[in-house]
C-alpha cells in the first residue's frame, strides 16, 4: 500500500522500533499493564533502557510516521513538533518507578517491602 512495501528506510525504522519494543515489552506485560506478583517479588529490573535508546525511539518513530504520512497524504508530519504521546511518557515514568520499586525490594526492610508489595498489587 502507498508504495511502502519496498521502502528500505521504513523497514529499517520499523526494525529499530521493534528492537526497542523488545527491550520494554516484558516490563509492560509484568509491571506496567498489571502487577505480576512473581515479577514484583523477584525484584529484577525489567525494561531498562538508556536515555539514548529513548531518544532513538522517538527519532525512529517520527521518521516512520513522517514517511508513511508523506506516502499517504503527500506532505510531512513531525510528531516531535506536536508533543510526545502521554501514554508513552507514562510508560517511561512507570519503568523508572519500577526500577525504584525494585531497589526498595532489595534493601531488606521487610516491613517496607510488604507495604510496597501490598500497595503495588492492590486494586
Amino acid at each position: 500500500h502507498y508504495g511502502l512495501s519496498n521502502d528500505t528506510r521504513l523497514k529499517a525504522l520499523v526494525a529499530g522500533l521493534d528492537a526497542f519494543r523488545q527491550k520494554v515489552v516484558v516490563a509492560r506485560n509484568k509491571i506496567i499493564s498489571h502487577s505480576d506478583r512473581l515479577a514484583i517479588h523477584a525484584g529484577t529490573a525489567l525494561g531498562r533502557v538508556s536515555e539514548g535508546d529513548w531518544n532513538q525511539f522517538w527519532d525512529d518513530l517520527q521518521d516512520a510516521v513522517s514517511n508513511i504520512y508523506r506516502h499517504a497524504l503527500g506532505n510531512e508530519f513531525y510528531i516531535n513538533e506536536v508533543g510526545r504521546p502521554s501514554d508513552v511518557d507514562g510508560l517511561h515514568k512507570a519503568l523508572k518507578h519500577a526500577e525504584c520499586f525494585g531497589q526498595i525490594m532489595n534493601e531488606g526492610d521487610s516491613a517496607l517491602v510488604h507495604r510496597c508489595t501490598d500497595l503495588a498489587t492492590s486494586d
